[in-house]
């Protein structure tokens, strides 16, 4: 007999579109049973609704705005804000499978930033990475590579926004 909910979960996602995202979304799935079993309720949204900040904590899939960001950066990081006003909890989870992030403007609007693996000294997300990883700008600054089209991550701008880092 399942307990009735007393938590609920919500997560908003494109689905199985990459392997990252099916491994991120199969164990809840799998599990959705057992997590009801303990009363937490998992509901997945594949767009914005009005029920979906009806939640104890709301999940973005990093994936989810993924097309957007670079066009729309802004009109993202609205929505974001707006879910972040109205929910008591957001989950930004980076689902990309690397220590980097992509999506550190998310940072301060979010309440936790998952990821898989972080860099053990969290400090390195305040300068930015050349290719947005270490291992490349690694390669940049000591080999003297350098791509056609350089790109660097976003660094956390505040020292005190590393403690929403979390795996």
């Amino acid at each position: 007999m399942t307990n009735p909910p007393r938590h609920s979960i919500h997560i908003l996602t494109p689905g199985f579109t990459t392997p990252n995202g099916r491994a991120f979304l199969m164990p809840l799935i799998v599990h959705r049973r057992a997590l009801a079993d303990v009363g937490i309720k998992v509901r997945f949204f594949s767009a914005p609704s009005p029920e979906i900040t009806d939640c104890d904590a709301l999940l973005i899939d990093s994936k989810y705005h993924s097309p957007r960001w670079a066009r729309e950066s802004e009109a993202v990081l609205d929505e974001i804000a707006s879910f972040a006003e109205t929910v008591r909890s957001l989950i930004f989870v980076d689902i990309l499978d690397s220590a980097g992030a992509d999506h550190m403007r998310a940072l301060p609007l979010v309440t936790l930033y998952a990821k898989a693996q972080l860099y053990k000294d969290r400090t390195a997300y305040l300068r930015p990475h050349y290719g947005y990883r270490a291992y490349s700008d690694y390669y940049h600054t000591h080999q003297g590579i350098v791509d056609d089209e350089p790109v660097y991550s976003e660094p956390v701008s505040d020292p005190a926004l590393l403690e929403k880092l979390t795996v």
